[in-house]
C-alpha cells in the first residue's frame, strides 16, 4: 500500500470541493431536497472531503492541537 502525501490529500479536498461547487451551482434549496440524484452527489463529495481531512489528521498528530475546527 503506498502512502499518500499531505499535498495529495489537501488536493483532494479542493477536488472535491470544485465537484459540489458545481454539483450545487445554480441549485436552490427547492431543487435540491427535489433531487435524489443532486443530494447523493453532495453526500459523496462531502464524504471524500471528510475522508482526506481525516487522513491528513492520521499523518500529522500536531494537526488536531492546531487546527481543531478540522
Amino acid at each position: 500500500m503506498t502512502t499518500r502525501s499531505e499535498r495529495e490529500w489537501l488536493s483532494d479536498i479542493i477536488s472535491w470541493g470544485e465537484r459540489l461547487q458545481g454539483h450545487l451551482s445554480g441549485v436552490d434549496r427547492r431543487a435540491f431536497f427535489g433531487s435524489i440524484l443532486i443530494q447523493d452527489a453532495a453526500c459523496k463529495c462531502v464524504e471524500a472531503i471528510g475522508e482526506a481531512a481525516g487522513n491528513l489528521d492520521d499523518l500529522d498528530p500536531e494537526l488536531d492541537r492546531n487546527v481543531p475546527e478540522i
